[in-house]
């Protein structure tokens, strides 16, 4: 399925001067790649039309030749007109299968944009905490923050083990959100950024195909006035 925000965000990555230099290869490898299967893609598309047109012409216009050739007295032309209609059916099922292929080309570089977040897991994560660390006060979309990078943290799919560490005002949740609600109280928001900090310190493990911060909470970092409210994610951050 073509997804335009995969393909945005991937623009967006190999605009960054900050990203991975890893990623913005992959980027810019998989666009090439798509650009060319949309390419062969729209071109089997025009010639199966063409050759639709023409199998439908060939099979309408028997019985109309073959009438005038009654008509005028000439020797019927039935097993020709017959051979070219085949021959065009032929051609469409070739045209056809061409075309089938070709889109499944086309569909299969959108599915390789949206599993190369993952792929890429481990460094977009870590950018993406930095960026999260560096505008660490303000809620909302923010110029480093912004909805394609949203995006690209949501396509990494992470689940985060429910029970957080001690020490952290935030309700359990599989989910870690990345932009701040205006909403939350100052420690929820404190403990959020705790969260991202360690991340970009590389602090987080897996297990079981859930991901946890293995560090302890000693203090939480300090959290100015609120900016910018946006809509908040119900059940992750106490209010």
């Amino acid at each position: 399925m073509n997804n335009p925000k995969d393909i945005t965000a991937w623009n967006f990555i190999m605009e960054q001067d900050d990203a991975p230099p890893t990623c913005k290869a992959t980027g810019k490898e998989l666009l090439q790649q798509r650009t060319r299967a949309l390419s062969i893609a729209e071109q089997k598309a025009k010639q199966a039309g063409e050759v639709r047109e023409l199998a439908s012409d060939k099979t309408r216009n028997i019985m109309p030749t073959l009438r005038r050739e009654i008509a005028e007295g000439k020797k019927h032309t039935l097993s020709d007109l017959v051979a070219q209609a085949l021959k065009a059916d032929d051609m469409l099922i070739v045209a056809n299968l061409e075309k089938q292929y070709a889109d499944q080309l086309a569909a299969s570089t959108n599915a390789q944009l949206s599993a190369a977040f993952r792929r890429h897991r481990a460094e977009l994560l870590q950018w993406i905490a930095t960026r999260r660390i560096a505008d660490i006060d303000t809620h909302g979309h923010t110029e480093l923050i912004t909805p394609e990078l949203q995006h690209i943290y949501e396509s990494l799919a992470i689940i985060w083990q429910p029970k957080w560490n001690d020490g952290l005002a935030l309700n359990e949740s599989i989910r870690l959100p990345l932009v701040f609600d205006a909403r939350w109280t100052r420690d929820s928001h404190a403990s959020v950024a705790w969260v991202w900090q360690h991340i970009a310190l590389g602090d987080v493990r897996e297990r079981n195909g859930k991901h946890y911060i293995a560090a302890y909470v000693e203090s939480l970092p300090h959290i100015e006035t609120p900016r910018q409210p946006t809509p908040m994610r119900k059940g992750f951050a106490n209010s």
